[in-house]
């Protein structure tokens, strides 16, 4: 039984009437025993930096479709413009639910896929995470929620000085000795040494957090997943 990347691989090969040895070569590849693994059905399914390489030359192709067989083959050109492989960058996820203590710094070459998302390069290089949002903490119901499942790129503030934070329409993700949260910076006292933790969803009370307390701060810069509920 053939396997979803072998289906998929072996329809481009077709499409673009090359045989495996030219299409490694078309995608930078220097050896063809990849591309020959998966479609002798070794490996199941294209991977996300497999994708990354094949969308940065063969960019007509829908991402959805190369890593899940799902949809259409082919974009619509009217409504994507394709986007060089310059214009992505991979990411380190973490899922909040299941994390405690420092985020980030993993090598991204050596994670599982499961552990990467392929993100638009809209901002400088460096200290990028994506995390899953967790709990309705931030969810009042309104466009700026952040809501359960949703996935957010964040940067970390490295070296920050606390009083020099943008909180003023700005979301943190906080990792401390109490755990990491997601929140709204409502109040900074330096003289005390701590600051306060907001919520969007108003039955959430505020909490004092102590800085000495603090690991790392991080910036939510742009929802990059979003749930979407039909109820």
């Amino acid at each position: 039984m053939k396997t979803l990347g072998s289906i998929v691989l072996n329809k481009i090969l077709e499409n673009e009437k090359l045989n495996p040895n030219q299409f490694a070569e078309s995608i930078g590849l220097e050896r063809t025993q990849p591309i020959y693994d998966i479609i002798n059905c070794k490996v199941k399914k294209i991977s996300t930096n497999y994708a990354k390489k094949i969308l940065a030359v063969y960019p007509h192709y829908s991402y959805n479709w190369l890593t899940t067989g799902e949809g259409e083959m082919l974009k619509i050109k009217s409504e994507v413009t394709p986007k060089a492989e310059s214009d992505y960058m991979m990411v380190e996820y973490v899922d909040l639910r299941a994390s405690a203590g420092r985020l980030g710094g993993a090598d991204i070459d050596l994670l599982p896929e499961t552990h990467v998302r392929l993100v638009p390069k809209e901002y400088k290089n460096g200290g990028f995470l994506v995390v899953r949002v967790d709990g309705d903490s931030m969810d009042d119901g309104t466009k700026r929620s952040l809501c359960d499942g949703d996935e957010v790129l964040i940067k970390e503030k490295k070296d920050f000085h606390v009083k020099d934070l943008p909180i003023k329409k700005t979301v943190f993700v906080i990792t401390s000795r109490e755990g990491n949260v997601l929140k709204q910076i409502k109040e900074i006292n330096t003289e005390e040494g701590y600051i306060i933790c907001h919520s969007f969803n108003p039955i959430y009370p505020d909490f004092k957090m102590e800085l000495s307390d603090i690991y790392q701060i991080f910036i939510v810069c742009k929802v990059v997943a979003r749930q979407i509920s039909l109820i």
